[in-house]
């Protein structure tokens, strides 16, 4: 019963009754890995006595709340718990417990407060990565993301840095939308941050074929068109736009074409 395959199991059974709001079976199951006693570890021991205690306290709050748990209501009891009893176990219980009740809203702004983008702790940047990609369009994530810098008062370069830092974060977390939306974001501010055309080269390969160049569609048509001159003034205009659209998907972050 205490081995650790065992253990993250029970865990990983435990924390799936409580994203069903099975708040009783989640604490039930971590209470059969307290029985172990002293032969657990003493970290894991504690561990799941605060989850108890923690799975204990939200349980409390949602029995109490009128109506539908997940309402206003029942989100500002849960929020007050968490305040109120000082983080004492995990200081991102409250963030936490509402990206895991899919809250991402609410989730997002308890990442907000714990998030120090010149120094993010890797937990709460990947919480922000989820919520954010949860809660906003790949077109205004890059927008939302500057609301929740602005506080910190930083200049350009760190900005970019600390978006890039999310998007790589996004990207390995398998959130491709939001990863290339945030790395297209950096790529409007500081295009030459390093490593930024890397990431738009692999995450936008799929979009290059816009970006052929004029001198190859003039190789191409001319053979087509050099017999008769209304062609010729027809393929001159198809390269202008072609030429035009190419500069339009450069400047969104797209890769250029290479030949």
């Amino acid at each position: 019963m205490t081995g650790k395959m065992t253990i993250a199991l029970l865990k990983r059974e435990a924390e799936l009754y409580r994203t069903q709001g099975l708040h009783r079976e989640a604490i039930s199951v971590y209470e059969k890995i307290l029985q172990a006693g002293s032969a657990l570890d003493p970290e894991v021991w504690q561990a799941a006595q605060c989850r108890v205690e923690q799975l204990s306290q939200e349980l409390a709050v949602l029995e109490s709340a009128p109506g539908d748990a997940n309402s206003p209501a029942a989100v500002d009891l849960i929020r007050g718990v968490w305040e109120g009893r000082g983080d004492t176990c995990d200081p991102h219980n409250s963030a936490r417990a509402f990206r895991e009740m899919g809250l991402f809203e609410e989730a997002l702004a308890e990442y907000a407060k714990l998030y120090q983008p010149l120094r993010p702790a890797p937990e709460v940047l990947a919480g922000l990565c989820e919520c954010l990609s949860r809660c906003c369009t790949p077109a205004s994530l890059p927008q939302r993301f500057a609301r929740l810098l602005a506080p910190h008062g930083l200049d350009v370069q760190e900005t970019a840095d600390a978006q890039f830092d999310l998007a790589a974060t996004a990207e390995e977390a398998g959130f491709s939308e939001t990863a290339l939306a945030l790395y297209r974001g950096v790529h409007r501010i500081a295009p030459d941050h390093p490593g930024l055309r890397q990431h738009l080269d692999k995450m936008s390969g799929r979009a290059k074929w816009p970006l052929v160049p004029a001198t190859l569609w003039s190789r191409v048509c001319s053979p087509l068109f050099s017999e008769n001159g209304a062609c010729r003034g027809l393929a001159h205009r198809l390269r202008l736009l072609l030429a035009a659209l190419a500069n339009r998907m450069r400047a969104k972050g797209y890769p250029a074409a290479r030949h």
